[in-house]
């Protein structure tokens, strides 16, 4: 008899507690949020800023791989900067007008133009990121003003890695998003309200000297694990242009204006205001804040 009324009483215990523990697992604290483009999980306390910047203009121009040379250069998309063309220059797209709702950031952006099925589709927008990455903090540096660099290999025909460069969904969230949906080597059937995106990582660690280089890559490097190897000391903000384009459903046949789908790159010349720049990277990627869209 008193081991029944023991087990009764455990039974009611366990029954009046259920309510307890549902409220109290439903006030834990929330998982950290994730990058709502997809491109990688914003950790608690890793800082980050972006620009949001429409669709400019187009042109056969590269001011970076064919400065002077209009028309040399395959198809381009371009954001930000509204004067980008083969002769810009530090100069130049600094006294230019800005698509970005940053009115701080006149530089210019630029991936190649995409094709769906033989015809040209002009992307909407591009959300550029700027990172601490995994680097300590206070260790970010600005870009110097007229900095320029292309990530991504714009000769590939075979995927690059998604470390470089991926094809995602909008909004279907890197580690949260259903099975299938993850970053992808070649162009996904998107979603009616998640359309396609294209994303592009530049390697954050510079060689602390140049603005430039021959082959516009090799003044800079990735790190490895939150370090930059010796020959590129410098840790800049870890750079990431992601395109959206009004694609949702089957993609069908995407090629690039560069070649297949596997060619995406990307360009960035600086021209921000340099005192926002630096104030932005500061306040932001050094004392390890998320800022939004300044």
């Amino acid at each position: 008899m008193r081991r029944l009324l023991s087990r009764i009483t455990t039974i009611v215990l366990v029954v009046a507690l259920v309510p307890t523990l549902a409220g109290s697992a439903s006030a834990a604290p929330a998982a950290p949020s994730a990058d709502p483009e997809g491109a990688r999980p914003v950790g608690a306390g890793r800082g980050v800023f972006a620009t949001l910047c429409r669709f400019s203009h187009e042109a056969a121009d590269d001011p970076i791989a064919f400065p002077g040379q209009p028309g040399r250069s395959h198809l381009h998309a371009f954001f930000g900067n509204t004067s980008t063309g083969a002769a810009s220059t530090y100069a130049s797209l600094r006294a230019g007008a800005t698509t970005c709702r940053t009115e701080a950031d006149g530089s210019g952006y630029w991936v190649p133009a995409l094709y769906r099925n033989g015809v040209e589709v002009r992307p909407v927008a591009m959300k550029v990121y700027y990172r601490t990455g995994r680097h300590e903090s206070e260790s970010v540096k600005a870009f110097p003003p007229g900095f320029r660099a292309v990530a991504g290999d714009a000769t590939a025909t075979s995927a690059q890695g998604i470390a470089t460069t991926f094809w995602h969904c909008r909004g279907l969230q890197g580690p949260f998003a259903p099975p299938g949906f993850g970053p992808m080597e070649t162009p996904p059937t998107c979603p009616a309200e998640n359309s396609l995106t294209l994303h592009v990582r530049f390697p954050e660690c510079w060689d602390g000297v140049s603005l430039d280089s021959p082959d516009h890559k090799s003044h800079l490097a990735y790190g490895r694990f939150g370090r930059c190897p010796a020959s590129h000391p410098t840790v800049l903000p870890s750079l990431t242009l992601i395109a959206h384009y009004p694609i949702v459903g089957d993609p069908g046949t995407i090629t690039l204006a560069s070649g297949s789908a596997y060619s995406g790159h990307a360009d960035f010349f600086n021209a921000w205001d340099q005192a926002f720049l630096a104030r932005s990277v500061s306040e932001c990627l050094n004392a390890m804040v998320q800022c939004g869209v300044r």
